[in-house]
């Protein structure tokens, strides 16, 4: 697993924030986050979908992104955006997808006290900019943040192969 604060240059990643975070930006109700029933609704918004493809006009706002990770081949990139709760709530444990040399990313859109909690029982909060790279075997789940922060939780999942794999 890398962790890598203040991963992309500030002038991306304030665009980045400013439009997913933004009033404008469109969201879709999910009424759970891993699998139907479990009662952990979310918002997304799909960027690239491997069954469909490219699926939303802001996909080239993360250009740079994609380029920094070393991305050959994008399964799935979809922002996430999770509605403070009462207390800390936490997803279900899951793999995003179960590919033997896939890469899983996520990238903290926004500062909270909510985190990613994985199988081990470390955990990465959510601090803005900093990106978890991990293989997409990796149990994990998300923990959403509190009502006391003055926001929403974002983050960005990406799923994908790099170069190293395809060279491979």
């Amino acid at each position: 697993m890398q962790i890598i604060d203040n991963f992309l240059p500030d002038s991306d990643y304030k665009q980045i924030h400013e439009v997913v975070t933004g009033t404008d930006f469109p969201y879709y109700y999910q009424d759970h986050k891993v699998f139907r029933g479990d009662n952990f609704p979310q918002f997304f918004h799909i960027l690239w979908d491997p069954r469909r493809g490219l699926t939303s006009s802001f996909y080239p706002m993360f250009g740079s992104l994609l380029s920094a990770l070393e991305i050959s081949i994008l399964l799935k990139a979809k922002l996430n955006l999770t509605l403070r709760t009462e207390s800390p709530k936490m997803s279900p444990m899951h793999c995003d997808n179960h590919c033997e040399n896939a890469t899983t990313a996520i990238l903290y859109i926004n500062t909270n006290n909510g985190y990613t909690l994985f199988g081990d029982g470390s955990k990465v909060n959510s601090v803005a900019n900093r990106i978890v790279v991990f293989n997409s075997l990796t149990e994990h789940a998300g923990v959403s943040n509190t009502v006391e922060d003055p926001e929403d939780r974002w983050v960005l999942n990406l799923n994908f192969f790099t170069k190293s794999f395809i060279d491979y």
